[in-house]
């Protein structure tokens, strides 16, 4: 009946119909009067009112939120109005007309009133022994964790307080994460000194892997066990849908975009294609899921801090030694075999074989001394620092950065270098926005402020 007469109305021309070739049709009443006036009208079609109303104010908050960089400043979705907008995901016809900007909105924005209504709670469970102005001057530093750390249990995160992390015994191995959030495993690495760079007698090395130096790490911090796999990357994808992002990209986000295996495989093989920026993104939304805030304890390596874990206390080319025949136990590297399916490639193959063609599969060969996995090999990773002279670096392993950096340091070799490209001092240097084959990162995290 209500069909029928909506069919009428549209000949009559006292209701628009829009996006009905796209099966996603919506109605709208022509003249204000028919709503005023007729009363049965008014029941059938004022809930198709309001979700348009919900749907229009969706899209303009969520434009201005990418405007700003996605910050949470900009979520106007609260209450009733963001219980409005998120019905219209239970809604096929409107839920097909929503993009991955205004889905990534709505999440964020319920997200954020999820961590509202534990605040509050918070709040007002003191609130009969003192004054919500006394509780939120005094008491904030204290509750500021526990509600964190219920808001990251709510999303299958299990972030340690500090005084966890702290207590953590060098080389031992955790995550921050259980159930349905897929995260990195990392691995304490104690502070110490060393050598970084190569001696001028190192087969292989190149003019700006010198000046040795001697370096101070004066603070434990940790690594990621592997180098980001693809697992990793597309619990990100899957929770920012981002979609796909130009070549040029360098917007500063928070998420992921689907990038291509290139016909190597996913699941535990390292994510590869992606930028430097790109992979900022990465570790925005790792600290943003684990620990609720974008700025938090999980980055990039510097420099330094990356050839002090693949060292791992050794002073020789590799961190097995400096014969090039022990390579194919650690690492994934050039091989007789490679060579004949990628004729092109330059270099000496290894004097062995690692079963491998393309990357592999983390853990698929033996860790250094640290219990960190291809430091040598299978794809190059992005460090933070920008590229220079050692002249111009600290000795305290702290991050080389300039204005206006055009190129970013990636250091291990990969698959397809020969073996002098894979040496713990061996590094090159690209554009932030290179993706390739052979490229990917692994994390560090804050373990002592």
């Amino acid at each position: 009946e209500q069909q029928a007469m909506l069919d009428r109305f549209d000949r009559w021309r006292l209701v628009v119909r829009k996006g009905a070739e796209t099966g996603a049709g919506t109605v709208e009443v022509a003249h204000e009067a028919l709503f005023r006036e007729w009363t049965r009208l008014k029941t059938w079609l004022e809930p198709e009112r309001g979700r348009l109303e919900a749907l229009r104010g969706l899209k303009l908050a969520a434009a201005a939120w990418e405007r700003k960089g996605r910050s949470g400043d900009f979520l106007t979705h609260t209450g009733k109005r963001l219980q409005d907008a998120a019905a219209l995901t239970g809604n096929p016809r409107y839920a097909r007309q929503l993009d991955s900007v205004q889905t990534a909105y709505l999440g964020t924005a319920e997200n954020a009133e999820r961590r509202s209504t534990l605040v509050r709670r918070g709040l007002m469970a003191v609130a009969g022994v003192a004054s919500v102005a006394v509780v939120v001057g005094s008491l904030w530093s204290a509750y500021k964790f526990e509600i964190d750390y219920a808001w990251a249990r709510w999303n299958g995160a299990y972030p340690k307080s500090a005084a966890e992390i702290t207590a953590l015994k060098p080389l031992a191995a955790f995550k921050e994460c259980k159930g349905p959030i897929v995260c990195p495993e990392m691995v304490v690495i104690p502070a110490g000194k060393f050598l970084m760079g190569s001696p001028a007698t190192e087969a292989g090395r190149d003019e700006d892997e010198g000046p040795q130096r001697e370096v101070t790490i004066a603070r434990a911090f940790a690594v990621s066990k592997f180098e980001v796999t693809f697992a990793d990357w597309e619990a990100c994808v899957a929770g920012t849908k981002l979609g796909s992002l130009p070549a040029d990209e360098t917007a500063p986000r928070i998420g992921c975009a689907t990038v291509s295996d290139s016909g190597f495989g996913k699941g535990k093989r390292p994510v590869i294609n992606v930028s430097w920026h790109e992979a900022q993104g990465y570790v925005r939304w790792l600290n943003q899921t684990l620990q609720g805030r974008v700025d938090g304890p999980y980055r990039l390596l510097s420099e330094a801090e990356w050839e002090y874990a693949a060292r791992a206390a050794t002073t020789t080319a590799y961190s097995f030694g400096d014969d090039a025949k022990d390579i194919c136990s650690y690492a994934n590297v050039m091989t007789e075999k490679t060579k004949q399916r990628y004729p092109s490639f330059q270099g000496d193959p290894a004097p062995c074989e690692d079963g491998q063609i393309d990357s592999a599969e983390a853990g698929s060969f033996k860790a250094n001394a640290f219990g960190l996995h291809d430091m040598h090999g299978n794809v190059w990773e992005w460090v933070q620092d920008c590229h220079g002279p050692y002249a111009e670096a600290s000795n305290d392993g702290s991050v080389t950065e300039k204005a206006n950096c055009s190129v970013r340091v990636l250091r291990g070799g990969s698959w397809n270098g020969d073996p002098q490209n894979l040496r713990s001092a061996s590094r090159i240097w690209d554009v932030p926005i290179l993706r390739d084959v052979i490229g990917g990162f692994r994390l560090a995290r804050v373990i002592e402020d």
